[in-house]
């Protein structure tokens, strides 16, 4: 509010945030959705190197963030290998173990994987160059996005563009960027997102429709959409 002049209009990522924002100030605040350049996939990628198969793990990227709530995908995990099913699936979380030198959440995590006996069925990658995780987008069965809040969720899209089926945490931003190309949990809801895996794991026809609603969808993220779309702000601006 002490930087920003009366007429100065802030553009932000999406509406979500929009409606954030304006509960903190008054200018004008438009949004415009951030652009998506798919990365291609590495070819020399060995899914071996994780000890893991193409198309029996569960994939989540993000860093160890209290917000981001992957103590509750863990758990759910745990519940589906509780149920004793007859399957070879395992947990691929790949992220940076440390935010801003704070390791409690990294460190509950492992606790929990360490008394339920989960040493070999999660895998924790630590930080992954891009052509790795696009290797690992593109081998997973499912991702996960369990966080409870998010500024906007890049994560989504790069599931879109490796064919990838999603299920996010119910939070406004994954309503507004996933549409009908994400399956939703209740917030840190365990048992819905046990549920929610079970069905995907069971129903290739489920999978196959989140992957091209989630096909489409991405059409709207595109460079070129995001770039006409700035360039109308400011031509607006400055006819004003």
């Amino acid at each position: 509010k002490i930087c920003l002049k009366k007429k100065t209009t802030i553009l932000t990522t999406s509406e979500t945030s929009k409606k954030n924002l304006t509960k903190y100030f008054f200018n004008e605040i438009l949004f415009l959705y951030q652009s998506f350049k798919p990365n291609s996939n590495n070819k020399t990628f060995k899914l071996s190197n994780y000890n893991i198969i193409k198309n029996r793990y569960i994939l989540h990227v993000g860093s160890f963030d209290k917000r981001k709530k992957i103590i509750t995908l863990v758990k759910a995990f745990y519940k589906l290998k509780s149920l004793k099913m007859e399957f070879n699936l395992k947990l691929v979380i790949a992220g940076k173990n440390r935010v801003n030198g704070n390791i409690e959440v990294f460190t509950e995590i492992l606790e929990f994987i360490k008394n339920n006996k989960l040493e070999e069925d999660v895998i924790i990658t630590d930080y992954l160059s891009d052509t790795e995780l696009m290797g690992l987008y593109s081998n997973a069965l499912l991702y996960v996005f369990p966080s409870s809040d998010e500024g906007f969720g890049i994560p989504v899209l790069e599931c879109f563009s490796n064919k990838l089926p999603v299920i996010c945490s119910d939070i406004p931003i994954f309503r507004e960027i996933g549409l009908d190309s994400v399956s939703f949990f209740s917030l840190e809801n365990i048992d819905e997102l046990t549920y929610l895996i079970i069905e995907l794991m069971n129903s290739k026809i489920k999978r196959d429709i989140l992957i091209n609603n989630g096909k489409n969808r991405l059409k709207n993220f595109s460079r070129k959409t995001f770039v006409k779309g700035f360039e109308t702000i400011i031509f607006q601006k400055i006819s004003n």
